[in-house]
């Protein structure tokens, strides 16, 4: 994770003291409103950067604030039903305030390694010893390299931000992740969040996870191991009368990744052939289309303009000081260009634990005004064959062209692909019956073939017809 070094406070303190004692030479006493705003703009930016009002202002409420799990026992035994937070970004994304007595789970933010690093195995228990002996097991993700996984408990209240410092502090990084830092770790398992991994996502990295049946009123959470305890894993991670207190998720070692950028523009009108049928081609070199076949991590930004292709792909350290690395405000640059319509191609290297975040990521003023522009988003799970993309990403290029706004596609090998919608609407009213976002499901049914469909519960819920709507619990259907 790398944070934008913030403006040391002695600089803004002398900043904001040169803009008081200007405003009293040139305007006197008048300007004292003005003054008065430049006084109170540390403390606001203060209150405003604390997580409990983000948290307030995002959910519409005023969370309780349990501490430790003594009295957060005690309150999930409450009469009125309690709602369990993280950091409130779905309640923010889809324009609805969240149920009445909420509860904050920031208070259970642990993160600690549960195994030190192993050389042969992955220890998929986390490393419990029974009678001196560690037990030892192969681990159940496919994807991820027994001898460079070592498995992490996190706790539902950490962010994605802390557990992604946390582990590359130790040279590891998750394999995937959601791109927001401030997104709590339990609220991204939940809502089903993912990043841009090729091969499996967030969710199926957990090996076993901790929860808290508030139906049952227990004393204590349960433990239950992906393969071993499968119904009852399978219900930790679905089903909404549990909470999630901890998880365990395997890692990776924190390896330079190349990460590229490739443009391409997309003709204003689409050749049809002799029948009237469209054809599909893309404007693509086959070379370059194979290597974000190939790639690790892989995503598609398409507007009504551009098609964007980012692929990372792991390199080693040799290849890594051959290509410069991007700053942080130059690849804000780069990702601004790309919002404004004047994308650019380049290369850049960084880590495993940063390729979230620079391959496509949000400041929270980017959220703020997503907001302000009346930026309905909305994110379905279908599937596709890897093969049919190019052809959605022209059909999907031709609905922006038309309504604006743009899709993020990311796609996993198996063929589950996540499509994530940001279109404007005329009112809030429309939010959840959008003429634009019916238009680009019809879309996606008639043009594409697309029948069934899995709505993001993290995002912003809608009426997805003619699309088939089908539970996230039974869309993914895995091993557990």
């Amino acid at each position: 994770m790398r944070k934008v070094p913030p403006l040391p406070s002695l600089l803004l303190s002398f900043l904001l003291l040169a803009g008081m004692i200007l405003l009293i030479v040139f305007y006197g006493w008048v300007a004292f409103p003005a003054i008065l705003v430049l006084a109170l703009l540390p403390l606001l930016l203060l209150l405003y950067s604390t997580r409990y009002i983000q948290l307030c202002l995002r959910t519409g409420r005023l969370p309780q604030r349990p501490k430790g799990w003594e009295p957060l026992l005690s309150s999930l035994r409450a009469e009125e039903e309690r709602t369990p937070l993280g950091s409130g970004w779905s309640f923010w994304l889809s324009y609805k305030r969240a149920p009445p007595h909420p509860i904050d789970l920031r208070s259970l933010r642990s993160i600690r390694m549960m195994i030190p690093s192993s050389p042969s195995s992955v220890r998929r228990e986390g490393g419990r010893r029974e009678r001196g002996k560690e037990r030892r097991g192969k681990a159940h993700t496919p994807h991820l390299s027994p001898p460079t996984s070592e498995v992490v408990r996190v706790q539902c209240g950490a962010t994605m931000g802390e557990v992604t410092l946390f582990l590359s502090k130790r040279g590891r990084a998750l394999s995937d992740r959601s791109q927001f830092d401030d997104l709590s770790f339990g609220g991204g398992i939940r809502t089903g969040g993912h990043g841009f991994h090729s091969k499996a996502w967030m969710r199926d990295t957990i090996l076993g996870m901790e929860g808290y049946n508030r139906r049952d009123g227990g004393s204590l959470p349960l433990m239950a191991r992906r393969g071993r305890d499968g119904p009852l894993f399978r219900r930790m991670l679905d089903e909404e009368e549990w909470i999630i207190v901890s998880a365990d998720v395997l890692t990776v070692r924190d390896d330079p990744v190349l990460v590229s950028q490739v443009v391409v523009l997309v003709p204003e009108r689409t050749r049809t052939t002799s029948q009237g049928e469209r054809e599909d081609h893309l404007p693509l070199q086959e070379e370059t289309w194979k290597e974000w076949e190939e790639a690790t991590y892989r995503y598609v930004f398409v507007d009504g303009k551009h098609i964007i292709l980012k692929m990372a792909t792991n390199v080693d350290e040799d290849e890594r000081l051959v290509v410069s690395k991007m700053g942080e405000w130059t690849r804000r640059w780069n990702h601004a260009r790309r919002l404004v319509g004047f994308p650019s191609e380049y290369k850049t290297c960084c880590r495993t634990s940063d390729v979230h975040t620079v391959i496509s990521s949000l400041w929270p003023a980017e959220t703020i005004f997503m907001r302000l522009m009346r930026y309905v988003n909305v994110e379905l799970f279908v599937r596709l064959p890897v093969q049919r993309l190019p052809s959605l990403f022209l059909t999907l290029s031709s609905f922006h062209r038309r309504r604006g706004g743009r899709t993020e596609v990311r796609a996993l090998s198996s063929g589950i692909v996540a499509l994530d919608l940001a279109v404007r609407i005329p009112s809030l009213e429309e939010v959840r019956s959008s003429s634009s976002v019916s238009e680009w499901c019809s879309l996606l049914y008639e043009t594409e073939g697309i029948r069934e469909a899995s709505i993001h519960t993290g995002k912003c819920e809608v009426d997805i017809s003619p699309l088939l709507p089908s539970p996230y619990q039974t869309f993914f259907r895995d091993e557990a």
